[in-house]
């Protein structure tokens, strides 16, 4: 009798929880596919008939007016360009850095490692005009490099304190019988370090290339030139004041996601990795 209580209660707290479990995914889920169920639906069904949960008559019309007939795919060569870019020297960066902190001795070293999250402080609303003025003077105001160049400073640093929780997890053992071998620091670095944090570096591949991917703020005020825009200022310069194409934007967000699924889906197990294994670390 009190193996059939406790094996009824069992059940009955996985079902709780995996009842709650999928209704958190359809709350996460139904957004998305809504609208993609804007992006098949053609002009009067969405103008003049209420909404749907999936529509009559499903169009690609949305999707060929995006792909022939609008910027949309320059908009997704300058967020390639500036995602990728990004992702590349923010990996760079942050393994030296990270390596630095961790194993590397000078002055200033336990203050700077404590005090680097402190630019998260303020809001990116509030470097804006000093960016601006900073990139009109250099030279690089409607350049996509100007782009670059403020992302990875928002990702460097949460890209630096993620590695460096790897990098101080590895046995100092490793680097010491390394050096006695005559591996040089960059030997030690590449060869060893490197592919123990392999989950580290994924996390930061893809947490760099969601953050400039989705940026909006910066990419708006640093460009000017619609040919130099990424796809979150590109798409949302679609919409005026007497008239929004929601099938259009459907289509091209829709599309946009896309990218994303899949850099994620070839590294997502590495990066589920870099998350837990920096909880347990942190």
């Amino acid at each position: 009798m009190i193996n059939r209580d406790a094996k009824k209660r069992k059940f009955i707290l996985k079902f709780g929880i995996y009842l709650g479990l999928g209704l958190i995914s359809l709350i996460y889920v139904f957004p998305i596919y809504w609208v993609f169920v804007t992006s098949i639906s053609g002009f009067k069904e969405l103008m003049f008939e209420p909404p749907k949960v999936f529509p009559n008559a499903p169009t690609i019309e949305h999707y060929i007016y995006v792909i022939s007939s609008s910027k949309y795919l320059i908009f997704l060569k300058n967020s390639l360009f500036v995602s990728i870019l990004v992702s590349i020297l923010t990996l760079i960066m942050s393994v030296c850095f990270a390596y630095a902190l961790s194993n590397v001795r000078f002055y200033g070293k336990y203050f700077l490692s404590k005090t680097i999250l402190m630019v998260y402080f303020f809001p990116g609303i509030l470097l804006i005009i000093p960016l601006f003025q900073m990139a009109q003077k250099v030279g690089l105001y409607d350049n996509l490099i100007s782009v670059v160049i403020v992302n990875i400073l928002m990702t460097l640093p949460f890209s630096i304190w993620t590695l460096k929780l790897y990098f101080d997890d590895i046995p100092k053992e490793i680097s010491e019988a390394a050096k006695i071998d005559g591996c040089s620091r960059f030997d030690i670095l590449y060869r060893i370090f490197l592919p123990l944090v392999l989950p580290g570096l994924a996390t930061v591949a893809i947490y760099s290339f969601v953050v400039s991917w989705n940026d909006y703020l910066f990419p708006a005020v640093l460009i000017s030139d619609i040919d130099h825009q990424t796809l979150a200022v590109g798409i949302a310069g679609w919409t005026s004041s007497y008239s929004i194409n929601w099938g259009q934007i459907a289509a091209a967000s829709i599309m946009t996601i896309i990218p994303i699924v899949i850099f994620f889906a070839s590294v997502g197990k590495l990066f589920i990795k870099g998350l837990t294994g920096g909880a347990v670390k942190g």
